[in-house]
């Protein structure tokens, strides 16, 4: 009776805590219920104002004409792609800490205050006489404090931990490259950008004043035609001549009338910001390519591209070892210290120490497929580095034609210059000039016109390319990048492209060789001060 008696108390609590618990739900899941809150119109529109802001946000102001070195130092500080780069590296440096934290032992601490409305009180049965030992007794007080801090070191999260935080340092390293990488694109970007620009501001400012002049002698063409003064044939001749320069002209000036645009978000300045560049006093000298094996060899060297999938090679590398080490027995060495407020405990503060060993026996049996996965994935940066090289060789073969090419089109678009250039001061000059009028010599100023733009945008495509050549073999175009001042890195990249920047070497890596560039750097002006 006395145990049906106890059946039923214990079936009535069940039933009161069964329904507290449905209710507690029912209440919990009705106030943690979301429904989607889509964004208001005023809260994008603040959201993307301030996005704006930031993007621009922390920059010098422009203050004088812009040359090439503080184009790319801006390029380099303010450019939002390399921010991207850099953010990616910060973040891999902060895992690689958190990997190496890892390899620490836990420490952990805790603290419990247990109260009870009764008291814990027990008795045992003797199995042997078949009664009671005593009567009932307790060992803890009704109201407990107790508190325990305990150390413990896995020995086999050490070694997972070690290899992973190693992986974490290649991808960390990895990162770097993928910035080298795009601070070398975006450097080359802003050397083309910059050079076909000034092309762009010389035709804005010279073409006005040379198509003003053209539409006065074909109106007066059409006036000698009216007149009969000049045969139409002649005239008509000379008005198509006029329009084919014309249209040589604009189709040069559409070719680069972006080019300034370009350069302005290279720099990430706001849009709308007004600036003039720098052009030397000077045209300077092309000079020869390396030698294609060199080329090749520092490609293989120092391309950024082929570090990373050395990095990811030795990533996907250590999968396989942490395969073989996640399959070991795992041991556990731990000392705790505790503490109790029981008055019934004779030692109320003690030290505990000892040691603990598992094995998850399937790993055992998945290793295979692990081992298996991890092959594949070494296999597969293994084969993607070696389709690579031939991506190299092809890039060399393709820099080298393309410099080439821009070199033999700047040795003929500036004799084509110098000729019609000494033309045109010969017609100036020329007392034949006052009979042949006006005509013939607006003819050869727009002629003269084409003449140096087309000169401009091969200079601009021979830096191009031979900043490309400078990319394809692993050099870096730019400085060390330890200040973010605009005018010390200015200087810098001012250094670098002179030849003057001393060499330095890198930890982490072979002597980078070092940029050289295509021509001396000399005197520079404002654009218009010097044509």
């Amino acid at each position: 009776m006395t145990f049906l008696i106890h059946l039923g108390r214990l079936a009535s609590i069940q039933r009161f805590l069964l329904s507290t618990a449905l209710m507690a739900s029912f209440v919990g899941l009705s106030a943690c219920a979301v429904a989607p809150d889509p964004l208001s119109g005023s809260d994008i529109a603040r959201a993307s104002q301030d996005r704006f802001s930031e993007a621009f946000a922390g920059q010098e102001p422009v203050k004088g004409a812009i040359d090439l070195s503080e184009a790319m130092a801006r390029a380099v500080l303010y450019n939002l792609d390399d921010r991207v780069q850099v953010a990616e590296s910060l973040l891999r440096s902060r895992e690689l800490a958190s990997a190496s934290a890892a390899m620490l032992p836990s420490l952990t601490s805790s603290a419990s205050r247990n109260l009870r409305n009764k008291v814990d009180a027990s008795s045992s049965y003797n199995l042997s006489s078949g009664s009671n030992n005593f009567n009932a007794s307790t060992s803890q007080d009704e109201r407990l404090n107790s508190a325990n801090a305990a150390l413990a070191w896995n020995v086999l999260d050490l070694g997972l931990s070690y290899v992973r935080a190693q992986q974490s340092a290649d991808q960390f390293l990895a990162a770097e490259e993928r910035r080298r990488r795009v601070l070398a694109r975006l450097v080359e970007d802003v050397r083309t950008a910059y050079w076909r620009a000034l092309a762009a501001d010389y035709l804005s400012r010279e073409l006005p004043k040379v198509e003003a002049r053209a539409r006065e002698a074909l109106e007066q063409s059409r006036v000698l035609i009216k007149d009969g003064n000049i045969s139409p044939q002649t005239a008509l001749a000379y008005q198509k001549e006029i329009y084919e320069i014309q249209d040589r002209v604009q189709s040069v000036q559409t070719e680069v009338a972006t080019a300034k645009a370009q350069l302005a978000s290279l720099m990430n300045l706001p849009p709308g910001t007004p600036f003039t560049l720098v052009r030397p006093k000077a045209a300077p000298a092309a000079r020869p390519l390396p030698d294609a094996k060199n080329m090749m060899a520092s490609a293989l060297d120092y391309r950024p591209e082929v570090r990373e999938a050395l990095y990811q090679e030795r990533i996907t590398g250590r999968d396989q070892l942490i395969a073989v080490l996640e399959t070991l027995p795992s041991a556990n060495l731990f000392v705790n210290a505790n503490t109790t407020s029981n008055t019934y405990t004779l030692n109320k503060e003690w030290l505990g120490y000892g040691a603990q060993a598992s094995w998850n026996l399937m790993r055992v049996f998945t290793l295979p497929l692990r081992q298996a996965e991890a092959e594949a994935k070494e296999n597969l940066a293994q084969e993607r580095a070696r389709a690579l090289v031939s991506t190299l060789a092809l890039q060399v073969a393709i820099s080298r034609d393309r410099y080439a090419q821009a070199r033999r089109r700047l040795q003929t678009a500036g004799d084509f210059q110098s000729v019609q250039s000494e033309l045109l001061e010969q017609l100036k000059a020329s007392t034949s000039a006052a009979r042949s009028g006006e005509q013939e010599l607006v003819r050869e100023e727009l002629s003269s016109l084409l003449a140096r733009a087309r000169f401009d945008v091969a200079y601009a495509e021979v830096q191009g390319a031979w900043a490309s050549v400078q990319t394809t073999m692993g050099r870096d175009p730019y400085p060390e990048l330890g200040s973010k001042d605009l005018k010390e890195l200015k200087e810098a990249f001012r250094a670098k492209l002179s030849g003057r920047e001393p060499v330095q070497r890198r930890a982490e890596m072979p002597t980078m060789p070092a940029a050289v560039e295509p021509a001396v750097i000399m005197a520079e002006a404002p654009v218009g001060t010097n044509e």
